[in-house]
């Protein structure tokens, strides 16, 4: 049986983040971020299709994804271990927005907004969440 916190979260609207997309914008995003090992020794087969750069002016920085997605542990218990130290959001107002989509993340915060009668709006915890949103990539694999 879920908890109110979860029920809360189910009646919410869902921002549609299939993991499929999630993984091919995530490998989009590091293609050419470091350089083809099979290239530079003359053997690489994958011409166009290869994830990684053939050349130094393919090159491009790596993504940082650090703080994009809530840290399950956080959210589920409260603390986390890492503390500092860790690589996700402990909490909505250390989720950082990707800039391939700022408006997703707004939408999906706004979502997460408590609209009460009274109109004032209050960002629900991470701890609101469920686990299983967090798990399944709710809150960014963007």
């Amino acid at each position: 049986m879920p908890s109110a916190a979860c029920e809360t979260s189910m009646s919410m609207p869902r921002l549609d983040l299939h993991p499929e997309r999630a993984q091919a914008q995530r490998q989009h995003e590091l293609k050419n971020t470091a350089m083809c090992r099979f290239f530079l020794e003359g053997k690489c087969s994958r011409g166009n299709k290869c994830s990684f750069a053939h050349t130094k002016q393919q090159l491009r920085e790596k993504p940082d994804f650090r703080r994009m997605k809530l840290c399950w542990d956080f959210a589920s218990n409260g603390t986390c271990k890492y503390g500092a130290r860790c690589t996700h959001a402990h909490g909505l107002q250390e989720l950082r927005e990707p800039a391939h989509v700022p408006a997703a993340v707004g939408l999906l915060r706004r979502q997460l907004t408590d609209t009460s009668s009274e109109g004032s709006g209050r960002v629900l915890s991470a701890g609101s969440l469920c686990p299983e949103d967090l798990r399944d990539g709710l809150v960014i694999s963007l």
